[in-house]
């Protein structure tokens, strides 16, 4: 079950960091830490405040992938975004 949650979240951070980058239309890489940040302090408030739970390193690990997951979600939306503009 932690693989699959783990998949669906990558697959999540992506998504997003894509999607705010085809929004935000330039600075791919600001806009995919921004997302990826978001997340992670929202989790973090959560389990530390929530359920008095501490960060792992491994999860520490899983969010530094997430981050650059979300990066190239906002690199790939950036340059899907401006293919779009100078083909109208």
């Amino acid at each position: 079950m932690e693989m699959a949650t783990l998949f669906i979240s990558f697959i999540a951070l992506f998504t997003g960091g894509l999607i705010a980058g085809l929004k935000a239309k330039h600075k791919g890489i600001l806009v995919g830490s921004i997302t990826s940040l978001l997340f992670t302090f929202i989790l973090f408030c959560y389990r530390f405040l929530g359920l008095h739970i501490e960060f792992t390193v491994i999860e520490l690990v899983n969010h530094l992938a997430y981050l650059f997951l979300a990066i190239i979600g906002g690199i790939i939306g950036v340059n899907l975004s401006s293919k779009k503009e100078s083909t109208n």
